[in-house]
């Protein structure tokens, strides 16, 4: 998978086998083998990325913004149409009556004779004339009922397909987002630490502190000259001159005064690290 080095890194990745994606996307069944299918297209960007990154923090940085894009996969599936699949549904089978009237001729004299008893007043054998016509007239019944096979309608699925061209610009946008975040880490990664401890002694600091406090009240001019000198040492090494306000009380001793909230002595912080503690007045009562 060859990259062009004009453009992303991620991007050219994906540029490199995006046609050989989209040959194995177009024959994708349904909507979970496209997201396998991508995942692992995803997972051999990975693999080349690894291969050809050797600095330890930018290969960190890159496999925290694959997890990220692998997990963003499955919100990027697009779905535009559907196969309708028919299936062929076994015969359904019913039960129909046939009626032959020769069937039912025993059954008929038998009524006939049951009606010539009864008006012989003979009820005894009209009552198993009857009795023995009915029975007839039920089995012949059952004897004609037959099965018969009824073709079913077919089964119609509606198979859900993925929208290979959005998809795929999709997939391109998502590549170009991991170069922009990419750089923007690697920019956050070279900007250099702030040093843990610097080398000044404490009269050094102190001495600055007076110096500061000098320019404040505008005395010690020839001293002053190298004042700027030594705050854009200090500044260089990420030390900040701070002076008192409601935020940055806590860095500061105090000194009663005729003035409340006046910084005497700026407190110097290294980062968010309080170096040395400042001063400042408060109006006595």
């Amino acid at each position: 998978m060859g990259v062009d080095q004009e453009q992303g890194l991620f991007s050219g990745y994906f540029r490199a086998g995006r046609e050989n994606l989209r040959a194995k996307l177009e024959e994708c069944r349904d909507l979970t083998e496209v997201e396998d299918t991508v995942r692992l297209y995803w997972d051999s960007m990975q693999h080349e990325f690894t291969s050809n990154v050797t600095d330890g923090r930018a290969r960190e940085l890159g496999f925290e913004l694959f997890v990220v894009a692998k997990s963003a996969i499955s919100c990027m599936l697009s779905v535009s149409q559907a196969e309708v699949l028919f299936k062929a549904a076994p015969p359904e089978r019913v039960q129909e009556h046939r009626f032959d009237w020769k069937q039912y001729v025993g059954a008929g004299a038998t009524l006939l004779l049951s009606a010539y008893l009864l008006m012989e007043g003979m009820w005894a054998p009209m009552g198993v004339g009857l009795f023995a016509t009915g029975w007839q007239v039920a089995m012949l019944r059952k004897v004609s009922v037959r099965r018969r096979d009824v073709p079913a309608l077919p089964e119609a699925q509606g198979v859900p397909r993925a929208d290979v061209d959005e998809l795929m610009r999709r997939l391109e946008r998502l590549a170009m987002s991991m170069d922009s975040a990419y750089g923007h880490m690697l920019g956050e990664s070279a900007k250099p630490a702030l040093p843990e401890s610097i080398e000044w002694s404490p009269e050094q600091l102190e001495a600055v502190q007076m110096l500061w406090e000098a320019l404040r009240q505008d005395d010690g001019r020839y001293a002053l000259k190298t004042l700027p000198q030594l705050i854009m040492a200090l500044e260089q090494q990420g030390m900040k001159l701070v002076e008192y306000s409601e935020d940055t009380a806590k860095y500061f001793e105090r000194l009663p005064g005729v003035e409340d909230g006046y910084t005497i002595r700026p407190a110097l912080m290294l980062g968010e690290r309080l170096v040395a503690r400042g001063q400042v007045t408060q109006k006595m009562q």
